[in-house]
């Protein structure tokens, strides 16, 4: 197998890997972060906390945590998409090349 064959099959590897854990990531930042706020301030309202600090709370938690943490989750899924995207052009390239050379391989052949 020639040598850039095997550095694209690494570097699809490592692409594919790199996207798997960004996804990762994302499900922890959208399971478990937002989830966890959310009970908190479900706690809150059900009256474990009352006053004007509990008000605060979670108004703070639903209009500026969750803004972050949606801007945070936004920013790292077109990072992902990014990736498959650049992912999916150098298939595109590589199989592109392959035919250019296989034609030419095909040319030289028939002379």
């Amino acid at each position: 197998m020639p040598l850039m064959r095997i550095l694209l099959r690494i570097a699809r590897a490592v692409l594919q890997s790199v996207i798997g854990q960004i996804t990762q990531q994302l499900n922890v930042v959208e399971n478990q972060v937002q989830a966890r706020l959310k009970s908190y301030v479900q706690e809150v309202l059900g009256g474990v906390w009352t006053g004007q600090g509990a008000d605060r709370f979670v108004e703070t938690v639903n209009n500026e945590a969750m803004n972050l943490l949606n801007g945070i989750t936004e920013q790292v899924s077109f990072t992902r998409n990014c990736i498959t995207q650049a992912l999916d052009i150098m298939d595109q390239a590589d199989q592109q090349a392959r035919s250019l050379v296989e034609n030419l391989i095909d040319v030289f052949q028939s002379i």
